[in-house]
């Protein structure tokens, strides 16, 4: 499976944020570029594409997760109107509640697509925020705890910061929301996927580009560094054998 790309991507136009400069944020009075992750909310004048989900999304949130980099705040701001964000104190009781789904690849987890030939639809997909070592603990919540599992397939991710000993198959959490909805959407057999949820990876994207950009800038410093100490060093060489 190819890592999803910009050019893999239907994502709208990036051209609407050249020349954004940081402004006060209205709500938290902190200083932000393209959106205040505290107050999950764009910045006054800022595009952001907006997203109709075909279901609801929850995403229960490790309290030590941190809202700075967490990508779970990409679909609150794209998908507003379907997107809920929980704290471990707030998360709603989901036990009398049917055809919602914890998005975890536990033992007992199906697929997407087996949940909906069993079950029909799927109202809502809960989601953990936090790193893949915390989800031990997120997973015995009570709240949470029996709820039925789905699975994804075998996705590369394309975050750009991969945790510790872990390969590149684990998921950054709007990954695993974009295509559980992808999944869900093909799932359900009423047309083929035409790119309708691409832009919940809008912000994921651009922050891929903006590290690949200072990625690239590295290491060609360090290729002209490595050239000029090569340079220097042939130069003393034959100062040395000259004298």
């Amino acid at each position: 499976m190819s890592i999803a790309t910009r050019e893999t991507l239907k994502l709208s136009a990036y051209e609407p944020l050249e020349g954004i400069a940081k402004q006060e944020c209205p709500t938290c009075k902190r200083r932000r570029m393209f959106f205040c992750y505290d107050c999950r909310q764009p910045m006054a004048g800022v595009f952001c594409p907006q997203v109709e989900l075909p279901c609801l999304v929850d995403i229960i949130k490790h309290p030590k997760e941190k809202n700075s980099k967490s990508t779970a705040i990409h679909c609150k701001i794209t998908a507003p109107k379907s997107t809920t964000l929980y704290s471990l104190d707030d998360i709603p009781n989901y036990s009398a509640e049917a055809n919602t789904v914890l998005v975890f690849p536990s033992d007992d987890a199906i697929s997407v697509e087996d949940y909906v030939k069993q079950h029909g639809e799927i109202k809502r997909f809960v989601v953990l925020d936090s790193t893949w070592f915390q989800t031990s603990v997120m997973q015995r919540i009570p709240e949470i705890k029996g709820l039925p599992c789905v699975h994804l397939k075998n996705y590369r991710t394309a975050f750009w910061r991969p945790q510790h000993k872990l390969d590149e198959h684990h998921l950054a959490t709007i990954e695993a929301i974009y295509y559980a909805l992808v999944e869900y959407h093909n799932a359900k057999k009423e047309r083929e996927y035409e790119g309708e949820f691409d832009d919940l990876l809008y912000w994921f994207m651009l922050m891929r580009g903006k590290y690949d950009t200072r990625e690239e800038a590295y290491f060609k410093r360090k290729a002209e560094d490595e050239a000029d100490a090569l340079a220097e060093g042939s130069e003393a060489k034959k100062t040395r054998a000259n004298s």
